[in-house]
């Protein structure tokens, strides 16, 4: 054997099974009581190792959710002193991901050689011989379901067997968790802060409560919103697929959210959770810098959210360095280099996930070598996005430079690790070739984002409503307002642009409903100043007739107070007009948003624009 051999073997603890490995309690069946030929059954458990492993490779939830615990402890019951079958056999045994296979094993040559040994047990006279064929025969099934002496041979020895003890075969792979075991994970979720919606990390914890019971119950405690519920519901039933084929301890995973108070919703934790439980029967220590957000299928799949990109920000926030979104997500990560510039991007890793696999990959304390790799190489883009940045002129040479080192770096990682979306769109930034336009879908919601902000800061209970406006009297956030929906404009989709500009209609409509105030108060001030007129003459004329005042100077008091009348009639009409121009303009600011509004209902009932909204474009 190998120095190196040696060391891998004496760091999983299982040296001495080289020099003398020996069947397990809970064996499949005895060796020794068997007709069968050691040295085939050695080639045959290497060949069952190199041929899971090869099944990993191709689908990387197989070591999970496929029969390759079953094929590995077969392969142990065979041959437990060999090398790969002790490895194989020993990563299952501390929780470790498969290796990668050394060969390619063709499946139809495999089954000839587990079918060859079958024959050759059922030939032995022994009950051993009896077991050992019925477990061979099963493997070829899980090689080649549909092969015909599989299925035949199977199927008269399990008339005569009943079902194989998996349960029990695979009972040397079964954890002892101490009551009370916890762990946790970080999730992101997007709250509202004002007028934003902000980020944030949110621990979601696992309690194992053990028990002498035949299964393992998961319960979901303080229960959110609906949304939430059916995620967690989804999680589990993907969760209680791997059952079959790993063996679990008896009793209940308690999930729950550490802040008990915040009211919660949606969908996004769903892969959380699947990641947590999966960090429990694979199991895996989670990296506490690692922060993800995903829906999740019964298969597995990680499904798009909303809020991803402020929930990226939440975790850059959170002091987390690694975050996982959905790869669905990619076109709003995009979308927020072309709002916002690629400094976030810069200053997190984010990462695209398919699967449950790669969330598993990356939450892993014990990461693949090559997420480690981009790590490291992650670091140097930072400083050369800022320097790029600070360049004000265009035709300075130093952006030619600085964008080859940015692309070489990014080009290193992506080799490293495909999924990098951070690389991915910090190489297209700096290549110029990301879009310069918004996505279809943000380029709709942008703006009704920007009106609704407006709406929200001027409301006095925090709740978006227009009739907030009458009582607005600054116009400054109004034009702060228009100016933002003038800015975003040329970064709209060429499809929403007719919708925005509608709604800076209605802004600029505001804005001289706003403006009109003023002049309607200062207008209702002069006429109160009439009134006020008026009633010191009428005083004035009453006084000067008590007196006997000449008859000039009463007349000349008169004059004025007619005069007064005159002029506080047409006070009151020019003031009824401003209101009623004002109140007509009002409702101009009603009709342009319900205009607004049947736009982009006919935009999103359009079935060609309705495409580009599902696929991101």
């Amino acid at each position: 054997m190998s120095r190196s051999c040696v060391l891998t073997l004496t760091c999983l603890g299982l040296l001495a099974s080289v020099s003398g490995a020996r069947q397990d309690s809970t064996d499949l069946f005895n060796l020794s009581n068997t007709g069968l030929d050691l040295k085939a059954g050695r080639k045959v458990a290497v060949d069952l190792v190199e041929y899971a492993q090869g099944k990993c490779k191709a689908a990387p939830d197989y070591h999970i959710m496929g029969d390759y615990r079953k094929l590995i402890r077969v392969a142990y019951q065979l041959a437990p002193e060999e090398q790969p079958v002790i490895s194989a056999h020993a990563r299952i045994m501390k929780g470790l991901s498969p290796d990668a296979p050394k060969k390619e094993v063709v499946p139809a040559a495999l089954v000839a050689e587990v079918v060859a040994l079958a024959r050759q047990a059922q030939k032995g006279q022994s009950q051993d011989d009896t077991k050992a064929a019925r477990y061979l025969f099963s493997v070829g099934l899980m090689i080649e379901p549909q092969n015909d002496v599989c299925l035949i041979q199977w199927e008269a020895l399990q008339k005569k067997g009943g079902d194989l003890p998996w349960d029990k075969a695979l009972g040397v792979y079964r954890r002892t968790v101490p009551d009370g075991h916890t762990s946790s994970i970080y999730g992101l979720v997007v709250m509202s802060s004002g007028t934003a919606k902000v980020g944030a990390v949110s621990r979601i914890l696992l309690t194992y409560k053990s028990a002498a019971a035949p299964s393992l119950q998961v319960k979901f405690l303080r229960e959110g919103g609906g949304m939430m519920v059916v995620s967690m519901d989804e999680a589990i039933r993907y969760w209680k697929r791997l059952e079959k084929n790993v063996a679990l301890p008896g009793g209940t995973l308690e999930i729950s959210f550490e802040d008990k108070f915040t009211k919660k919703d949606g969908p996004s934790a769903g892969a959380a959770y699947t990641v947590l439980m999966r960090s429990f029967s694979d199991p895996f220590q989670v990296d506490p810098a690692f922060a993800m957000t995903g829906d999740i299928s019964v298969e597995g799949r990680i499904l798009k959210i909303g809020g991803a990109f402020a929930k990226v920000r939440g975790a850059l926030q959170g002091k987390c360095v690694r975050a996982g979104i959905p790869a669905s997500n990619e076109g709003e990560l995009t979308d927020a280099v072309v709002i916002n510039g690629p400094t976030t991007l810069a200053e997190i890793e984010i990462y695209g996930m398919e699967m449950i696999e790669d969330a598993v990959a990356l939450a892993r304390t014990d990461k693949d070598p090559r997420i480690e790799k981009a790590t490291a190489l992650f670091g140097g883009l930072l400083p050369l996005v800022k320097k790029r940045l600070e360049i004000k002129d265009p035709k300075s040479p130093d952006i030619a430079k600085i964008t080859a080192e940015v692309q070489k770096i990014a080009a290193e990682i992506l080799m490293a690790a495909p999924r990098h979306l951070s690389a991915k769109l910090l190489e297209a930034w700096a290549g110029g070739k990301l879009p310069a336009t918004l996505t279809l879908a943000s380029s709709l919601d942008e703006p009704n984002d920007i009106f609704f902000k407006f709406l929200i800061t001027i409301s006095a209970k925090g709740v978006p409503s227009f009739g907030d406006i009458a009582n607005e009297q600054n116009s400054t956030r109004i034009s702060a307002t228009l100016k933002e929906l003038r800015d975003v404009k040329p970064k709209l989709h060429p499809d929403a642009v007719k919708p925005s500009q509608k709604l800076e209609e209605v802004c600029g409509a505001i804005s001289r409903f706003i403006a009109a105030r003023p002049d309607i108060e200062e207008r209702e001030k002069r006429i109160q100043s009439y009134r006020k007129k008026i009633d010191d003459l009428k005083f004035k004329i009453e006084k000067a007739k008590a007196d006997q005042k000449p008859v000039d100077e009463i007349n000349r008091l008169v004059k004025q107070h007619n005069d007064a009348v005159e002029d506080h009639k047409n006070a009151v009409d020019r003031y009824n007009k401003a209101v009623a121009e004002r109140n007509d303009t009002f409702q101009k600011v009603l009709q342009l948003y319900s205009d607004y509004s049947a736009m982009m209902k006919a935009l999103t009932q359009d079935p060609a624009l309705l495409e580009k909204l599902i696929h991101g474009k």
